[in-house]
């Protein structure tokens, strides 16, 4: 029953909560893998080379999202239609913040996600 109280009291599902974070897992197993793809289709002197690059990529596009692309892609302040603002650069205002794409999950969850 207190679980009950604690999903009404701040609107967020657990259960949509959990499926998210798992997804986002399973999303992030799958850079290795892609490195190893990358790595099978150059040449043998290569494949140390392809599947550092995948590594790396996951590294800088990680460090750019949390610096501006959350806010850049879902900031709900700007008065521009197409781009957000840096209102919730480096993900510093989004604690007790519902997004309206998902109002069932909190908005670093969401972040994570769209990672």
């Amino acid at each position: 029953m207190s679980e009950a109280i604690s999903i009404s009291s701040t609107g967020y599902n657990p259960g949509d909560n959990a499926w998210v974070l798992t997804c986002s897992a399973l999303v992030f197993i799958m850079t290795p893998g892609l490195g190893l793809f990358y790595s099978g289709n150059g040449h043998v002197k290569n494949t140390l080379s392809s599947m550092i690059f995948s590594v790396m990529t996951l590294s800088v596009v990680s460090i750019q999202w949390v610096l501006f692309g959350y806010s850049l892609a879902f900031s709900d302040k700007s008065s521009s239609f197409f781009i957000g603002d840096f209102y919730y650069g480096l993900l510093l205002k989004i604690n007790n913040t519902i997004n309206p794409v998902a109002p069932t999950i909190p908005a670093i969850t969401l972040s994570i996600y769209q990672w």
